[in-house]
């Protein structure tokens, strides 16, 4: 279900709303996966006398490799310097990184645009838990306002009181509100904003100067309500649960038959006419329990059994096998070597090819809120009289990088085809070689080899 007006802010209701309890609730599990507590996650796995489980942490794992392949970029824009700028306050790779990690773990990222005096425009990532779209009744897919709001409590006169903070953003406008929570964690009343020491001397309301939203949501694959995303866990959850199911017992087993049992014949054993104890004087049993065989001349031995661990351990590599198939994950990227390593560059891009797509979707699906928040906060800062501030950023593009190891030898030598087939020039092959060089490096570069090249011809001739 979605929101499609604000009477969940009405006094008397809980929070947070019922209608998005189950998002909610989804979004705190995914953070449990995420952060490998899987204890609180999985419980069931556990037995009376077990304090933890084997945290198999594919969510992390997976969640980290994607984001490493899609987050390297560039941005090129007519107003460089001041892109460069926005940039470089808002540590905008280690931000889009962060975005990315939100898309795949909760199906939704959220960032919000703001100015600050000192530093200009800001971009904030936003937690996607405090986050509620309020839609149209008629259309789904229509946003009329951004809720971000988040509970929290304080001591007064000795009492600890909850409250409530929300921001409505609209096009133009944003709301500062306050709400009073009761011991039932529903809305008692709203107070001004600036009751709260914390809050003083901010606006109830402020004109914010873009006729859009300050807030950019960015989502994944979307859901049937077409505003919410699907997190990446929801399809691998059991598996990663069977997985350490599977491991738990394993380990239960080997440490169950670490210390066998002993079978010792009957004969050489008497007991202790005071406590009734068998008593055996020339024998050593060790730390495990005995068992008296009544079987003639029977020597001491251990009692071990044959566990038959391999259909386990072949059930295990199958639910890997299962998780990546799910997860879009090549086992190349995870330097699997049962299979045998990538030989050469162009090798290892075929054998990533499923990874490499989901990091292609990922971009794309990404990149066109990316470049809204940019354009946002070049626009807050020429409204805000930020000096050096641009009015838009023209021609503003986004240039994803391979974050693949680059295979310097095989790369030369498609240059040198290219080159010896007429299809390629020398300053181009060397901007492809070296793609961080600049323009006077390429002229240097260039000058050098057409200086080799007349040298090598006087020689020769």
């Amino acid at each position: 279900m979605t929101l499609t007006d604000f009477s969940f802010l009405e006094q008397g209701r809980r929070w947070p709303p019922t209608s998005e309890k189950a998002r909610i609730d989804r979004y705190n599990r995914c953070v449990l996966l995420f952060e490998g507590d899987h204890d609180l996650a999985f419980p069931d796995l556990l037995t009376s006398d077990e304090m933890s489980q084997i945290n198999v942490n594919w969510f992390k794992r997976s969640t980290t490799l994607i984001c490493d392949l899609a987050s390297p970029l560039r941005l090129f824009a007519d107003n460089q310097d001041v892109l460069d700028r926005i940039a470089e306050a808002n540590d905008f790779d280690l931000l889009v990184y962060d975005i990315f990690c939100d898309i795949l773990k909760f199906g939704n990222g959220l960032l919000k645009v703001r100015f600050d005096p000192k530093r200009g425009g800001i971009i904030e990532r936003v937690d996607p838990r405090y986050w509620y779209p309020v839609v149209s009744p008629d259309d789904g897919r229509q946003v009329d306002a951004h809720v971000i709001a988040y509970n929290f409590s304080q001591y007064e006169d000795h009492v600890q009181r909850g409250y409530l903070r929300v921001e409505v953003h609209k096009p133009g406008t944003i709301e500062n509100r306050l709400f009073r929570l009761d011991s039932g964690a529903a809305i008692a009343s709203e107070i001004p904003i600036s009751a709260l020491e914390r809050y003083a001397g901010m606006e109830g309301e402020i004109k914010t100067g873009i006729d859009g939203f300050l807030v950019v949501p960015v989502a994944g694959l979307l859901a049937s309500n077409g505003i919410y995303g699907l997190d990446d866990y929801l399809s691998i959850e059991n598996l990663v649960r069977e997985l350490e199911k599977r491991l738990i017992r394993t380990s239960r087993t080997l440490d169950k038959f670490s210390d066998p049992n002993m079978v010792l014949p009957v004969e050489g054993v008497t007991l202790d006419p005071e406590t009734g104890e068998p008593v055996m004087e020339e024998i050593e049993i060790g730390g495990g329990r005995y068992i008296l065989a009544n079987a003639e001349k029977q020597l001491p031995q251990y009692m071990t059994w044959d566990a038959s661990l391999q259909n386990n351990f072949s059930q295990i590599d199958e639910i890997k096998s299962e998780l990546m198939a799910l997860g879009e994950i090549s086992p190349a990227l995870l330097g699997d070597t049962k299979n045998g390593l990538a030989e050469s560059g162009s090798a290892l891009k075929r054998l990533a090819i499923p990874t490499l797509a989901k990091v292609a979707r990922l971009r794309t699906r990404a990149k066109r809120p990316l470049l809204e928040a940019l354009r946002l906060c070049a626009r807050l800062e020429v409204v805000s009289r930020f000096p050096g501030g641009a009015e838009q950023l023209t021609n503003l593009t986004i240039e994803w990088r391979s974050a693949l190891p680059a295979d310097p030898v095989e790369a030369a030598q498609v240059e040198q085809l290219r080159k010896s087939a007429s299809l390629t020039s020398i300053r181009s092959a060397l901007a492809r070689l070296d793609p961080d060089a600049s323009e006077a490096d390429l002229d240097w570069e260039e000058s050098k080899i057409s200086e080799e090249q007349r040298e090598t011809s006087y020689n020769f001739v």
